[in-house]
C-alpha cells in the first residue's frame, strides 16, 4: 500500500475503520482479495511476483498492512517486504508487539518499510527507517511513504475523510464515502509537496490519493471496518485494465 488511514474508537458504530490505496506498476502480476488456504486461511490480495501481500486479515480478525518508504537507491537483493504481512497473519497467536520489534530489529533485510500489525482494538506501527515502535489504540492516523502522520497532503486528506464519517452509522455510506475520497486524482500544487529525492514532476504525479500514469498507479482501494458487534468486513475495489471489481469478506472477531 502507499496510503493508509486508520480511525480507532472515533465512531461508536464502527470502532475500527481503515481505508487504503495500493500503488504499483501496472504490469506487476496480482491476484485480488481471496482466501489463502496455504497460509492459515488469511484473506488478502497477492503479489504474484514475490508471493507476499500489502494488506490482509486473518480468520480471527488480525490485521496487517504495509507501505514502502520512498527512497533511493533501491536494493534489489533485499527480501520482499510483502512477506512481513503474510508472516504475521499466518500465525494468529503471535504477539503483535513482539513481532514488530523483531522485524524492526532485522530491518536491514528489507528496503524501507512501514508496517502496521495487530487487531482492531490495538495496532502496532514500526519502521526500519525511523526505528521507532508506536502503539495505536485511539485516534485517527495516516501513513504513506514516509513515517506515521507525516504532513503530506494526501495523508491529511485521508485523515479528514475519516473524521467526516465519525458520526455515520450506515456501513454502506462509510464505505462509499471513503472509496470516493480515495479516488481523488488531482495532483497537489508544488508548494505543498516535499522533496523525497525523485524530482518535482514525479513528486507531483505521486501526490494524489489515487495515482495515474502510463506505467504506475493505484491498483486497488481497500476498506476494513469493524462494527459494534465485532463483525469485521474487508472490501477491496480493484482497478485492472479498465475494469472495476469489488471483493468482500466478513470475519467475526
Amino acid at each position: 500500500m502507499c496510503l493508509i488511514g486508520v480511525s480507532m474508537k472515533q465512531n461508536k458504530d464502527f470502532p475500527f475503520i481503515l481505508a487504503a490505496n495500493r500503488d504499483e506498476f501496472y504490469d506487476r502480476p496480482t491476484a485480488a482479495l481471496h482466501k489463502w488456504e496455504s497460509a492459515g486461511s488469511i484473506y488478502a490480495g497477492k503479489d504474484l511476483e514475490k508471493g507476499g501481500t500489502w494488506m490482509g486479515i486473518s480468520k480471527k480478525g488480525y490485521i496487517g498492512a504495509l507501505t514502502n518508504v520512498r527512497e533511493k537507491p533501491l536494493r534489489f537483493e533485499a527480501r520482499s517486504r510483502g512477506e512481513l504481512v503474510v508472516n504475521f497473519l499466518k500465525d494468529e497467536e503471535k504477539d503483535p508487539e513482539g513481532y514488530i520489534e523483531r522485524v524492526v530489529k532485522n530491518g536491514d533485510w528489507y528496503q524501507g518499510f512501514n508496517l502496521l500489525v495487530g487487531t482492531p482494538e490495538t495496532l502496532w506501527f514500526g519502521s526500519n527507517r525511523k526505528e521507532r515502535i508506536q502503539r495505536l489504540t485511539n485516534g485517527v492516523f495516516g501513513l504513506s511513504n514516509a513515517s506515521l502522520d507525516t504532513n503530506w497532503p494526501k495523508v491529511n486528506a485521508i485523515k479528514k475523510a475519516l473524521h467526516e464519517i465519525s458520526n455515520e452509522s450506515e456501513k454502506t455510506v462509510v464505505v462509499e464515502h471513503l472509496l470516493s475520497a480515495l479516488n481523488q486524482t488531482h495532483p497537489y500544487p508544488s508548494k505543498y509537496l516535499t522533496d523525497t529525492g525523485v524530482g518535482v514532476e514525479m513528486e507531483r504525479m505521486l501526490s494524489p490519493m489515487f495515482i495515474t500514469s502510463q506505467t504506475y498507479g493505484t491498483r486497488c482501494s481497500t476498506i476494513i471496518a469493524m462494527d459494534k458487534n465485532r463483525l469485521v468486513t474487508i472490501m477491496e475495489r480493484s482497478y485492472e485494465k479498465g475494469l472495476i471489481t469489488d471483493k468482500k469478506v466478513d470475519v467475526q472477531r
